[in-house]
């Protein structure tokens, strides 16, 4: 039996490269061609355009081996039955089932390479890359790439300005700035400022106006050049937090614990946990289903196979689209249900053909 598995696996192997780096490829072109249609491609350095693509790829892969598992399965069994080698192998009193060992083999471990990629590498990737692009968009944005931003600094201080636009050198320009800090005790300092400068994440207000208060009272005012304590870097002015994509479990467990604590909705936070077990696993799942379509359908023609492939990985992101963002988000049934019943829906529908096939 190890000749038929080496012999499987052959056929399964060239085409899983072929279709998880070709969709890749093909992520990897769209991010490019939104890059240059959104930035001024000019003023940004072609080493920050492949450091984004390159930092972004991680998250590719873990949508395309999925789909490289459902084409390269598709594809194999599609030639296997096309061309009668499977009703050879099964005249020789081999089971479908014994076929699909070494495919199943290999989609556990596509889903383990999967699941190490998207919690130890995709978290520091995705990092880097909002860094990259940010820095970026000092560059390479439209003038008056933010405005009437309010955010959060530090424990105590609040940031309003109204505009932020490139300046030389790298830098930022920022306009009218109202910078407050609640001291506590009835304490609060204000500082405001028609024109700011950005500079390796420091704020500089050279014409800044500081006023301190008292219980509602104004204790003290000066003017100056004035920094503010607190740093605000461009993570602050353009993410609030960091996205799922770049925590790995263990903090997105934390998080939804002091959700449920504060009393914030976690749901959603809840179902990209298990869908950081549920989306590997689909590998393995899909390296039941597609073989057992192509088996019943594989006689139809050379890109059955293809078609069958595209088919199945539509329909599994449609389902889980319906059951995690609809149902899941709403609270229709929980987390777990939202991101494992595609997962078990495709399993069933595979284990029921492959008895059909039997």
């Amino acid at each position: 039996m190890k000749k038929l598995d080496r012999y499987v696996l052959r056929e399964l192997f060239v085409p899983f490269l072929i279709g998880v780096f070709s969709l890749v490829f093909m992520w990897q072109a769209n991010l490019l061609i939104a890059i240059m249609k959104d930035f001024n491609s000019s003023n940004i350095p072609t080493l920050a355009i492949v450091q984004m693509i390159w930092f972004k790829t991680p998250e590719f892969l873990k949508l395309t081996l999925p789909a490289g598992m459902a084409l390269s399965t598709s594809l194999a069994m599609t030639r296997l039955t096309r061309e009668s080698e499977l009703i050879a192998i099964r005249s020789a009193g081999v089971p479908v089932r014994r076929v699909l060992v070494p495919i199943l083999i290999f989609g556990a471990l596509v889903g383990v390479g999967n699941f190490y990629m998207t919690e130890k590498l995709q978290p520091i990737a995705e990092r880097r890359y909002r860094d990259v692009m940010q820095k970026a968009l000092i560059l390479g944005a439209a003038p008056n790439f933010m405005s009437n931003v309010m955010l959060k600094v530090g424990p105590r201080g609040t940031v309003y300005f109204s505009t932020i636009e490139r300046a030389p050198g790298g830098n930022a320009r920022v306009t009218d700035v109202i910078y407050i800090e609640q001291q506590g005790d009835g304490k609060m300092a204000v500082i405001t400022g028609r024109e700011g400068l950005y500079s390796k994440g420091v704020w500089t207000l050279p014409k800044g106006v500081l006023r301190l208060f008292e219980d509602e009272r104004l204790v003290e005012m000066r003017s100056g050049s004035t920094k503010l304590d607190e740093r605000i870097t461009l993570d602050n002015v353009f993410a609030a937090g960091a996205t799922s994509n770049e925590l790995p479990l263990a903090d997105l467990r934390r998080q939804a614990s002091r959700g449920k604590d504060s009393g914030i909705d976690t749901r959603m936070i809840e179902v990209e946990i298990q869908r950081r077990f549920a989306g590997p696993a689909i590998c393995f799942i899909f390296a039941l289903t597609g073989p057992v379509l192509a088996i019943l359908f594989g006689r139809g023609g050379a890109f059955v196979g293809v078609l069958l492939s595209m088919l199945l990985v539509g329909a599994y992101l449609n389902v889980y689209v319906v059951s995690a963002e609809v149902f899941g988000r709403n609270g229709w049934i929980p987390p777990v249900a939202a991101a494992w019943f595609p997962n078990l829906f495709f399993l069933a529908i595979g284990v029921w053909l492959l008895r059909k096939v039997e």
